[in-house]
């Protein structure tokens, strides 16, 4: 068995402080279900649609975003042997059902993947389903990690980084953790412009996706990117791919419809069920307005030597 990498703070001690925690583990804990729907293996996000995949296939779609993220943490050879030479050590940060993580470690056999969510329901759940011990999944904020200073060699946030209110704070957070040369990748959606900038008809919208999702508010594209300079790390590679997760996306309306008369009939719409299917319906409205509203991949580095690499995160 691999040697556990990451210091525990015991799950007892664990507080959701941050005004936003409530509603992340409130929505996590009655929408497992729902998640289900979208994917049977556990995942959360939406799927990378590239020539060669039939977009009807939705557990391909989800699996070549994930095979993206790892392409840009550069995990190296999968067929790479097991020797310590080899060995990474990979955050997962907001890592739901640790679906991701579970898939990561079948695909890259010699590495470690630590998967951290704040919903305790998630850790129950998805620890049950993973298939390896190469996978360790703990119940934590993304804010105030169980890690040592430099202890991992690349993390990523998947559809994760809108659910904090603090987006620099996780950077610099992922800055502490990180190795010099480390790689961090974020894939999320953003408004493409300032607010100032954006439509009050398309903030409106997006603050009733963001409230319904259990997310603050949609980041601002612009604003993030400052905040990834000001941290200190180094843009490898900036882009917007919504027209890649198109296809996934236009599995969304049919499956709501669907979903929501199965638990209407069910009497089982609770609010955060009710909620969430609100949003993924108005999610599409959304993203149809390409010009203000973006899906990006940003993949970026810890540079050798950082201003931030020997600073915790600011309080």
């Amino acid at each position: 068995m691999l040697e556990t990498l990451s210091k525990v703070k015991p799950e007892a001690d664990f507080k959701a402080t941050d005004s936003d925690n409530s509603n992340v583990v409130g929505y996590y804990r009655e929408t497992i279900e729902d998640y289900q729907r979208w994917s049977p293996e556990g995942y959360m996000h939406f799927g990378y649609w590239r020539p060669g995949i039939n977009p009807l296939n939705r557990r391909a779609m989800i699996e070549a975003m994930n095979d993206l993220v790892f392409e840009h943490l550069k995990l190296g050879d999968p067929a790479a042997n097991s020797s310590d030479s080899h060995r990474k050590v990979v955050a997962d940060l907001g890592c739901g059902l640790a679906a991701v993580s579970n898939d990561g470690s079948k695909k890259f056999p010699s590495h470690k993947f630590l998967a951290y969510t704040l919903s305790p329901e998630q850790v129950e759940f998805g620890r049950s389903r993973l298939e390896n011990d190469r996978v360790e999944m703990l119940q934590a904020n993304f804010l105030d990690l169980p890690l040592d200073d430099a202890s991992v060699d690349a993390a990523f946030f998947l559809e994760s980084l809108c659910h904090s209110e603090e987006p620099e704070r996780a950077l610099a957070e992922a800055m502490r953790i990180l190795k010099p040369g480390g790689r961090l990748v974020v894939v999320d959606g953003f408004l493409n412009r300032s607010r100032k900038r954006t439509s009050k008809w398309v903030r409106a919208l997006a603050r009733i996706v963001s409230e319904n999702w259990a997310v603050p508010d949609f980041h601002a594209y612009p604003d993030f990117r400052k905040q990834v300079d000001r941290v200190g790390f180094e843009v490898v590679e900036s882009r917007e791919i919504g027209w890649n997760i198109t296809p996934c996306v236009a599995h969304a309306p049919w499956l709501v419809a669907l979903h929501s008369i199965a638990l209407a009939i069910k009497g089982q719409l609770t609010r955060w069920k009710r909620k969430h299917l609100i949003a993924c319906g108005l999610g599409v409205v959304l993203g149809m307005h390409r010009w203000s509203f973006g899906y990006h991949l940003v993949s970026m580095h810890k540079k050798n030597e950082s201003p931030h690499a020997n600073q915790s995160s600011p309080d």
